[in-house]
């Protein structure tokens, strides 16, 4: 068992690659979304958003495994040697992956060919390439879910480098596919869907060679056991409620928008999800670096180090995203005409509203891992997929009151804050961990100290409205040092710098 100084070293050199994997993918997925608007124009963007949406909902069912296949394999590693038995793991697992990438190919082509062919809102002479994109959008999500026991595989071993070079690859595969897409003759959305698919596949497959090179345990063996393949599929079936329920808030809401407000909404929508996934990937990079040690910590039956790892890591979560999210709400408006040709409407509004709702969740990540590295977690998803499902009945009730497609980012504000205050009283039953010291340290003080300075950026945003390019992004830089520099000596504690200080390049030269 590793001694928790060892522990946070790790954290601390992983967190370092997802951040660098993080800045450059960042770049490259903003400027290729750029490119993809612009030449497919509003109406095809929203087509493909909505579209690979409804994929991406299939694609819940393999969200539910990957957390399955991560949680096994990280808690066989936290064992005591002679009780592990991680091929016999692997190989279970990459069973049921392969009954699970079947039973999404035949659910999705029941299901999402019906709905593209009768239920999209989109002009008739574009549901043929609305069913190409999805055919090639539903079979990214198969090779994912085929590839899934060696993503995980990596994740458990905490080889954070090699998924980060891996990960790098897919965002410039990616970038070639936007790039090719704007200058290829032909049909501009199916080209696009075909591209993107050839550049999942092919990093997919980099994924399965790397892991199977680097880890012994990832050879298929006949060591399985079925009670092994019992434990995961029961497992993984309460988790899928979960996996399910965020799909629902993305994908279900997105259905709600095309069918009350059509496709331009969608764009908007779909542009917000870009923006969400960009700032959101600082606290969900740290969130990844955690996540093995805090079910590493469970199976050696750690309490006290489980716990510092949840309270620490809540709050420099809730930080890392506060420090980018905070000055990208401010600026959104100028940053979206800076960065598009052409904002869509209701576009600012969805981008600064989805940060708000993104607060809840670094505040209830390392509470989410906890509860997932016990195998009691029915009475979990149970309560926290019913609060999360309420986004659909709950936004088309407002809906048919309020022509403001925003009401569907309030509910979703609001039941996220439901959510954690669930998941917390949830997580109290199934670990030892203190609840007290959690609400002031890791909930309710940060959120004070972060509202209390977005509310004078907030103030003080009239100054640069309506002013030049160069004035604007010296705000924006100036605005972000400032929360740095606040976050870091005000809301950080001595014992949280003091191990910041040590990662820090300039500060161990000092020191030496």
């Amino acid at each position: 068992m590793t001694t928790p100084t060892t522990s946070n070293t790790r954290i601390a050199k992983n967190t370092a690659m997802l951040y660098i994997r993080m800045l450059i993918l960042m770049g490259v997925n903003l400027f290729a979304m750029r490119i993809v608007l612009e030449a497919l124009g509003e109406e095809d963007f929203g087509i493909y958003s909505l579209v690979g949406g409804i994929a991406a909902f299939l694609g819940f069912i393999n969200a539910s495994m990957a957390a399955a296949a991560m949680r096994y394999q990280s808690y066989e590693k936290g064992l005591e040697v002679n009780r592990r038995n991680e091929r016999g793991v692997f190989s279970s697992i990459l069973l049921v992956q392969g009954i699970l990438a079947l039973f999404i190919l035949i659910f999705g082509e029941i299901f999402g060919v019906w709905y593209v062919a009768n239920q999209l809102n989109a002009p008739e002479s574009r549901i043929s390439a609305a069913q190409i994109v999805f055919q090639f959008a539903l079979f990214q999500f198969i090779a994912k879910t085929l590839s899934t026991p060696y993503t995980s595989s990596i994740l458990a071993n905490e080889k954070m480098d090699i998924f980060a070079y891996l990960s790098l690859i897919e965002g410039l595969l990616q970038l070639g596919a936007a790039y090719a897409t704007a200058y290829l003759p032909g049909n501009k959305l199916t080209n696009y869907a075909l591209l993107m698919f050839c550049a999942t596949a092919i990093s997919q497959f980099t994924y399965i060679i790397i892991a199977k090179t680097q880890f012994q345990e990832c050879r298929y063996s006949s060591s399985w056991q079925w009670c092994t393949v019992r434990s995961i599929l029961q497992y993984s079936g309460w988790n899928l409620l979960g996996a399910f329920s965020s799909v629902c808030i993305g994908v279900g809401v997105n259905m709600v928008l095309n069918y009350f407000f059509g496709l331009i909404v969608n764009a908007a929508r779909g542009i917000a999800m870009q923006v969400n996934a960009a700032v959101s990937s600082l606290a969900t990079n740290f969130q990844q670096a955690l996540n093995p040690q805090i079910i590493k910590s469970y199976a050696a039956n750690d309490s006290a180090h489980l716990n510092s790892l949840i309270i620490n890591g809540t709050r420099l979560c809730f930080f890392m995203l506060a420090a980018l999210a905070v000055p990208c709400g401010i600026f959104m408006k100028p940053l979206l005409e800076i960065w598009l040709t052409e904002v869509p409407n209701y576009t600012v509004g969805f981008c600064q509203l989805i940060l708000v709702a993104t607060m809840f969740t670094p505040l209830s990540g390392c509470l989410m891992t906890a509860a997932m590295a016990s195998d009691n977690i029915k009475k979990y998803q149970i309560t926290v997929a019913s609060i999360n499902l309420l986004n659909i009945p709950l936004t088309i009730i407002a809906f048919k009151f309020s022509t403001n497609p925003y009401w569907a980012m309030y509910i979703m504000i609001a039941l996220a804050f439901f959510a954690t205050m669930a998941r917390l009283i949830i997580t109290r039953s199934l670990i030892k961990f203190n609840v007290r010291q959690y609400l002031w340290r890791a909930f309710s003080l940060p959120i004070v100290q972060i509202a209390i300075l977005t509310a004078v950026f907030w103030a003080l945003s009239p100054l640069w409205s309506n002013t030049s390019f160069s004035r604007i992004t010296t705000a924006f830089v100036l605005t972000f040092i400032a929360e740095i520099i606040y976050i870091y000596f005000v809301c950080m504690t001595s014992a949280e710098r003091a191990m910041l200080n040590k990662f820090i390049p300039f500060k161990k030269k000092q020191s030496a």
